[in-house]
């Protein structure tokens, strides 16, 4: 018993209640605003497959710069400088219930994230980051209700600040 008269076993109890259940929890640095202190890009993976993702980036003394959700689970993240101006970007593809493919990527500016991308695909995502300029194709299938059948590609191009759909 505690001083109070609350058994240990209880107060126990409710803190294991109130923790989220994270089926992975893993970590990367990254200089995302290339101020010479790295940020710590924290990517948890819930144990419930149709909870989504979270992905948090801290400052080198724990505060939270913001978070983002992605569907599914996480199969890979990483951080990148689009512009080799040495501000990296977060990078999370990630695989949803469905069998959805998402590309998702993040930037850090005046201390806040910001989107840059993100894109869904049943057939595939390609990235090329070492060609000029950048360039991301997601395989876009069409049917039957749309007028057409088959398979094609959406080019995004990057123009130094965001991705554009080529036409």
């Amino acid at each position: 018993m505690l001083s109070r008269g609350i058994p240990a076993i209880l107060i126990f109890s409710a803190i294991i209640c109130l923790r989220p259940a994270f089926a992975d929890v893993r970590s990367f640095v990254a200089d995302l605003n290339n101020d010479g202190k790295e940020e710590t890009i924290r990517v948890e993976d819930r144990l419930d497959s149709q909870a989504p993702a979270t992905i948090t980036v801290l400052t080198e003394d724990g505060d939270c710069l913001g978070s983002f959700s992605l569907p599914g689970r996480v199969l890979r993240a990483a951080s990148f400088s689009l512009n080799k101006d040495k501000k990296e970007q977060i990078f999370a593809w990630s695989r949803d219930g469905y069998g959805y493919l998402t590309l998702t990527i993040y930037g850090l500016r005046g201390g806040s994230l910001y989107q840059l991308f993100k894109e869904s695909s049943a057939c595939g995502i390609d990235t090329d980051f070492d060609a000029q300029p950048p360039v991301i194709k997601v395989c876009v299938k069409e049917d039957a209700v749309h007028g057409a059948a088959g398979e094609g590609e959406e080019f995004w191009l990057w123009d130094g600040e965001k991705f554009l759909l080529h036409e």
